[in-house]
């Protein structure tokens, strides 16, 4: 059996790390999204074939995922810095994309029409876009 406590969470833990939702990863691995929800949620664990998959996609050893000790006491942060802790803690509370669309906002590149002004113009009142027309 898989670690009751720590596959779950260690499986989010090195998906947000890496990158990948657990749509990206049902993806790669070959398994239905619902599948893949109940794994990532704590409610089903994977065959250890499935789990072996897992951890050749998300490049880590089979162990960091089944670990009951969890990601974070196997030394697998020991080289982050503080900030760069404090920004998985962030992103951990928040979930990747909501982290994500946080950081664009703040670094000024955030999706078009998700933030700035709704009339396209630039801080010097030029228009960056045309303005959108009803036909």
């Amino acid at each position: 059996m898989l670690g009751d406590m720590g596959f779950s969470e260690n499986l989010r833990q090195i998906c947000a790390l890496r990158g990948i939702d657990q749509g990206t990863l049902a993806e790669k691995v070959n398994v239905s999204k619902s599948s893949m929800s109940r794994i990532w949620n704590g409610n089903q664990e994977p065959k250890i074939k499935l789990a072996y998959e897992m951890a050749k996609i998300l490049e880590v050893p089979l162990d960091r995922l089944v670990s009951e000790e969890g990601v974070e006491s196997q030394g697998y942060f020991e080289h982050l810095t503080e900030e760069e802790m404090q920004l998985l803690r962030i992103v951990r509370r928040l979930g990747l994309q909501e982290a994500f669309k946080r950081l664009l906002m703040i670094g000024g590149t955030a999706p078009t029409g998700s933030v700035g002004d709704p009339e396209g113009r630039d801080e010097g009142g030029g228009e960056t876009r045309p303005a959108s027309r009803t036909v």
